[in-house]
C-alpha cells in the first residue's frame, strides 16, 4: 500500500482529510479542530503533523499584524492518496 495512502487510512487522519477535502482550499486550523473536536484539540494538531509529514497537507503560518494563524490545506498528493483510500475500500465492500 502506498505511504501516503497508509497515513490517510487512520480515523482521525481520515476525517481531517476528508474534511479538508469538502471545505476546498486552505483552511484555518482552529476552524478544523472546531469541525472535528475541539476538546481534544491536541490530537487533530498531532495528526495534522503527521499528515504533513507525509506530504498529505500542507500547513503554514500567516501573520496578520500581531495574529499569528495556522492553516492547512490538502496537497495534489494528498487528494489523490484520499481518492485512492476511497477506490480501495469501496473495492473490498463490493467483495
Amino acid at each position: 500500500m502506498d505511504p501516503l495512502v497508509k497515513a490517510v487510512g487512520e480515523p482521525t487522519r481520515l476525517r481531517i482529510c476528508a474534511d479538508l477535502q469538502r471545505h476546498r482550499g486552505e483552511q484555518r486550523m482552529v476552524d478544523l479542530i472546531h469541525r472535528l473536536n475541539p476538546r481534544h484539540h491536541y490530537q487533530v494538531r498531532h495528526h495534522a503533523r503527521m499528515l504533513a509529514d507525509a506530504g498529505v497537507v500542507r500547513v503554514r503560518k500567516a501573520v496578520d499584524g500581531m495574529h499569528v494563524e495556522t492553516l492547512i490545506e490538502l496537497t495534489a498528493a494528498g487528494k489523490a492518496a484520499l481518492r485512492q483510500w476511497r477506490d480501495e475500500l469501496q473495492e473490498v465492500v463490493a467483495g
